[in-house]
């Protein structure tokens, strides 16, 4: 903190409305804790007080994550607002998915005096990692199944044949088929002379529809 500044400090009305906001609130003075609502403890798992002059430290997963926040004061110079996600620690030693939002309250030095909102993310977080599980999963069903799944286009070209059917039934990669139609007869033609052998009954048949 600069001479002559002093931490920002609230009365009983001020902490009373801090307490009642549903996202944490934090003020920071030269990366100490001089503040924290009661939102704030609860989300880390801290009781009433507990986090008021801690080093910012306590709160985040290791060394490194405090440096890299650190690094990011540059982004308050100029009255800028700094706005992201970014994973604190619990009390516990679990890690927590927050939405960060910053701004100094004195922009030309601003680790001298810092205001953080936080968010709880990590609800969303969870919501992904369980899509891309999913995903992941519905992924592999489609390209081992030996059942021929697929899409076409607007023009009616193939824009996706699942590759263990396609190499079952068809004898080729779904490389060799991807931007034709179906009844492009010529086209597998041409690919099974390239391998040596004729067409596949099922696509020779499929060709002459």
């Amino acid at each position: 903190m600069m001479a002559g500044e002093k931490p920002v400090t609230v009365d009983g009305e001020g902490k009373l409305a801090l307490d009642t906001l549903p996202v944490g609130i934090a003020f920071i003075a030269d990366r100490v804790i001089t503040r924290a609502n009661r939102r704030l403890e609860q989300m880390l798992g801290y009781g009433p007080g507990e986090l008021d002059g801690q080093s910012s430290r306590i709160l985040y997963p290791s060394e490194e994550a405090w440096r890299e926040a650190g690094e990011r004061y540059r982004l308050f110079r100029g009255g800028e607002v700094m706005d992201g996600e970014f994973r604190l620690q619990r009390k516990d030693g679990s890690a927590l998915w927050c939405r960060a939002v910053g701004r100094a309250m004195n922009p030309e030095s601003p680790q001298s005096s810092v205001i953080l909102t936080y968010s709880d993310a990590s609800g969303r977080h969870e919501a992904e990692r369980a899509l891309r599980k999913s995903e992941a999963m519905y992924r592999n069903l489609v390209e081992t199944s030996n059942d021929l799944i697929w899409s076409l286009d607007a023009e009616g070209r193939w824009t996706y044949l699942s590759p263990a059917a396609v190499r079952r039934i068809y004898d080729c990669e779904p490389a060799d088929m991807l931007g034709h139609e179906p009844t492009d007869r010529h086209h597998y033609r041409e690919i099974r002379k390239l391998c040596g052998r004729g067409l596949p009954t099922r696509l020779d048949n499929a060709c002459r529809r």
